[in-house]
């Protein structure tokens, strides 16, 4: 897996670095993310950018653990560091087993969607850990749910009768059998109001992955008209979103996470993701892929947007990207990496590219 190339890459990206550095010690975040911090999420309201990323417990704590923490800033470039946002349900229930909640080692990576006042996070959980605190396979995405983009915020696997819910199960036999994470969500462009039966009202590009036989991974679409659908990860059948049978590009692209911008003026998506270096497993570059049609992405439309030779300072593992409107002429991505030649997952910073609106596809055939 993870031989296909990009045929294109691109125009105007332009690479900035690090913006964010996890806590050194003696500061007080130090212990949620002295390891590293990585898996950035941009998000705006008001004046202030809002990032969410994922935090690593330094090897000199003894109590390991991943972190999900908030920074807040006006111009992406100075942080205000505010503290952790979600943590693993181990931490308020460690008398229970990680066999009654999908999210008890941490509850990470949230993605965050706002209607009629109420935000809705969704993000990924795991009930175990790696030897270096990384969350243990399988990954299921779940729901917490806030009236400010500042918290608090209430997973819904705290309510009660709901300490096992999922916002859709892993399936056997599929291409999400062993990883289902939380992805961009957004309104479905086709849906026609309430009521319509042919097109569900939301949509989340969510990562998948498969462990049975070769490890195989890509961008699942799952559907619901419901953003509170959710239910015990062990039931085969019950209230959860509605996934699309086949994966949006094939499994041999090797790609991992979303994030998806509309480009008004050509009426084009663009699905900006990590591709998988085959050599190592790791994540080596940002690339896009981009459709007029949200239902169907022709997999020859992709390109490389960032990677070792357009960065400023890191040469190894890039992560997960997101990107945010500025303005009319700029696109924000954060995506995480550690300066230098370094494949590890911890150790990483923040950084921040910016891309020239508006985008173009580096081919003419968008369909």
């Amino acid at each position: 897996m993870g031989k296909i190339q990009c045929k294109y890459r691109l125009d105007g990206v332009t690479d900035h670095g690090v913006i964010l550095r996890a806590s050194r010690k003696g500061e007080p975040l130090y212990p949620f993310e002295g390891g590293g911090i990585r898996e950035a999420i941009l998000n705006r309201e008001g004046a202030y950018f809002y990032l969410f990323h994922d935090g690593w417990t330094p090897l000199d704590v003894a109590y390991k653990m991943n972190y999900n923490l908030r920074a807040r800033s006006r111009d992406l470039i100075h942080w205000e560091k505010q503290g952790v946002q979600l943590t693993g349900a181990r931490k308020a229930h460690p008398d229970q087993s990680p066999a009654d909640r999908f999210d008890y080692y941490c509850r990470v990576s949230p993605w965050i969607y706002q209607e009629d006042g109420v935000y809705y996070m969704f993000y990924i959980g795991s009930r175990g850990q790696m030897p270096d605190s990384t969350p243990e396979v399988p990954y299921a995405t779940l729901l917490a749910r806030s009236d400010s983009i500042e918290g608090p915020w209430h997973p819904v696997t705290e309510e009660p009768g709901k300490s096992k819910h999922v916002c859709f199960p892993l399936r056997p036999g599929s291409f999400y059998s062993d990883t289902a994470c939380a992805g961009h969500v957004m309104r479905n462009p086709k849906w026609r109001g309430e009521g319509d039966p042919d097109h569900y009202k939301y949509m989340m590009f969510f990562g998948a992955a498969s462990m049975e036989g070769e490890l195989t991974r890509g961008i699942g679409i799952a559907r619901t008209n419901d953003l509170n659908a959710t239910d015990d990860f062990d039931k085969a059948e019950g209230n959860f979103w509605h996934i699309d049978e086949k994966p949006l590009a094939p499994l041999e692209d090797d790609v991992e996470n979303s994030s998806v911008y509309y480009e008004a003026s050509t009426g084009t998506w663009y699905l900006f993701t990590n591709h998988i270096d085959p050599t190592n497993t790791y994540t080596d570059a940002i690339w896009v892929y981009w459709t007029q049609d949200t239902d169907c992405w022709n997999p020859a439309n992709k390109a490389v947007v960032l990677d070792k030779h357009n960065t400023v300072a890191v040469k190894g593992a890039i992560g997960m990207p997101t990107v945010l409107k500025l303005d009319d002429h700029t696109l924000a991505m954060a995506y995480d990496g550690a300066e230098g030649e370094d494949y590890s997952h911890m150790n990483r910073s923040i950084c921040l590219a910016t891309i020239r609106l508006p985008l173009v596809a580096p081919n003419a055939a968008t369909r």
